[in-house]
């Protein structure tokens, strides 16, 4: 890509990130403080500069040669052995990745999370955590980025269809086994201590249909000021567990529409909504890899260095057209996504039938996370995934809770 194009794309993304914030419309919520302005114009700067490396790393692999010299390294020092040379070359790549990301990573997961007073962890346990998600993506990425490389081989023509449906038990066991052997590694979670408060929640989660759920605390208040929950795990590993934060900055019955909110999630599978949403995305990447790549190469075969896409020097390729896949999708994800919060808000009204206590959750987080309640374009298209604050507050306001039947669905009132 030449320089030119690269730049009117900058030219394209950055203005949308001036795009003025609009001011609240529905009096519910307090106006939003001028930190909270300045917190989420930074955010969404962060933003474009993520989505920026995310296309100029790639290129700049691939346009420099450098994709094709380390391809050629990873074959003679694995002798030859196709395997082991994708798993080489894999393994470079990330660790170009990562490394050409971590300062900007940095800045914005650390520097500027406590520059606004959110963030109360250490530099060290900061790296502690990118180190141990870099050594989990080496794992990933060694073991697997062979299959698009086999199917390029085996089925040329539909070799993006069968490599996305390959992924899928990917996701499906990476979602078993986070909860239980992943999260652990950075973080410590110990059971409720307040037993009352648990059987309350066990007896939430059963009212929604959820049985015998593991109820844990973790202790993200080491790094974080910022509460959060949710309902892991599958296949009877089911998991409630919420940071210690988050039963300090609540009382129990804000405590009780959080979770329901969550539980929410689990009883509509919304799970597996995101996961067809991560398997859609790959496959938008594969067939835009497939479809843009011959003749990209082709096009640039004299600086890329490599003739085929089934080479593994385009490894960076596929990486940029599942960016640019992204990317290009993110409104409509995010309109997606936010529509299964706005039913999941719902159902904790009608598990909890309590209005009053999540409208006081709402009025705490517009100030706890320097939220704008009423975003403008840029923000609510490409930025949030969760419905405005201002939104959610209008509709926990005049929503009617209706009883839920033993099995968590909702009955008429």
């Amino acid at each position: 890509m030449s320089a030119g194009l690269r730049s009117s794309r900058m030219l394209l993304v950055l203005p949308l990130c001036l795009v003025p914030v609009a001011s609240i419309a529905s009096g519910l919520l307090p106006e939003p403080t001028s930190q909270a302005i300045r917190y989420q114009h930074s955010q969404d700067w962060f933003w474009c500069a993520d989505h920026l490396m995310g296309l100029a790393i790639p290129l700049l692999v691939l346009f420099s040669g450098l994709a094709a010299r380390l391809a050629d390294w990873c074959y003679r020092l694995s002798g030859n052995r196709w395997f082991l040379a994708i798993a080489f070359f894999a393994i470079t790549y990330a660790t170009i990745d990562f490394s050409l990301s971590l300062p900007l990573a940095f800045w914005e997961g650390y520097v500027n999370e406590h520059r606004f007073g959110l963030g109360t962890g250490s530099p060290g346990q900061w790296m502690k955590e990118q180190f141990v998600g870099y050594v989990a993506t080496l794992i990933g990425v060694s073991l697997l980025t062979w299959v698009p490389y086999f199917f390029m081989r085996a089925t040329p023509r539909l070799w993006w269809l069968w490599s996305a449906v390959a992924f899928v038990p990917v996701f499906i066991l990476i979602q078993v086994v986070s909860p239980i052997w992943i999260a652990p590694l950075t973080s410590r979670f110990e059971p409720l201590a307040d037993k009352s408060l648990e059987a309350k929640i066990d007896a939430l989660a059963a009212r929604a249909g959820v049985s015998r759920p593991t109820i844990l605390v973790k202790d993200e208040s080491r790094t974080s000021k910022l509460p959060n929950a949710g309902v892991r795990g599958m296949f009877g590993t089911t998991r409630i567990v919420f940071n210690d934060n988050l039963i300090e900055m609540t009382d129990e019955r804000e405590l009780l529409v959080v979770l329901a909110h969550e539980i929410g999630h689990y009883v509509h599978a919304d799970v597996w909504k995101f996961m067809s949403i991560q398997a859609g995305l790959l496959l938008a990447g594969f067939w835009l890899a497939h479809w843009l790549g011959r003749p990209a190469i082709s096009r640039f075969e004299s600086r890329l260095r490599f003739s085929s896409l089934s080479s593994i020097a385009s490894l960076p390729l596929l990486y940029l057209a599942f960016n640019l896949a992204v990317l290009a999708t993110t409104p409509a994800v995010n309109a997606f996504i936010r529509n299964v919060e706005h039913n999941a808000d719902l159902f904790a009204i009608d598990l909890t039938h309590d209005n009053e206590a999540a409208m006081s959750v709402i009025r705490k987080a517009a100030k706890l996370y320097w939220y704008v309640p009423n975003p403008g374009w840029f923000r609510r298209n490409f930025r949030t995934d969760h419905p405005p604050l201002d939104e959610r507050a209008r509709s926990l306001v005049t929503y009617q809770p209706k009883d839920l039947s033993p099995a968590g669905t909702r009955t008429s009132p």
